[in-house]
């Protein structure tokens, strides 16, 4: 019996053409693909409650944010600490979602910026990780 998918993998590794060979859900938050290549990435995106900045420096403010479905945001996807970390938030009023304290596994805080002093709000936080699995 021919088999369909391991001819097609053979086909496009010879043209050599990379493809997805896995995806899924990791938790609640997060979605991953796995590449032929040996490169996974995931996509992360959560309303992150209650996140009240103070003043920093001049206008700048930030608040420092630990939460549990970040600190394994993409456990058991990397085989090294990813190599490509993007945050944002998808409102304006914050200028930057900077990640620190990153692991094999996921982040163990996030630093939310925001100009002037922002109380309580609901910050909509998406995040996307590149590393390699393999």
């Amino acid at each position: 019996m021919l088999d369909l998918k391991a001819l097609l993998a053979k086909i496009l590794d010879a043209l050599k053409v990379d493809y997805v060979v896995e995806e899924g859900t990791i938790n609640t938050y997060t979605k991953y693909r796995k590449w032929n290549s040996g490169i996974a990435e995931c996509w992360y995106y959560r309303n992150v409650e209650g996140v009240t900045t103070a003043v920093w420096s001049g206008t700048l403010a930030y608040k420092d944010v630990t939460a549990s479905s970040i600190q394994t945001m993409w456990q058991g996807l990397f085989n090294a600490t990813p190599i490509n970390i993007h945050c944002q938030s998808l409102q304006s009023q914050f200028i930057a979602i900077i990640p620190y304290s990153y692991t094999v596994n996921g982040i163990s805080n996030l630093r939310y910026l925001s100009w002037g002093t922002k109380s309580n709000q609901n910050v909509p936080t998406a995040i996307y990780a590149k590393g390699t699995w393999k």
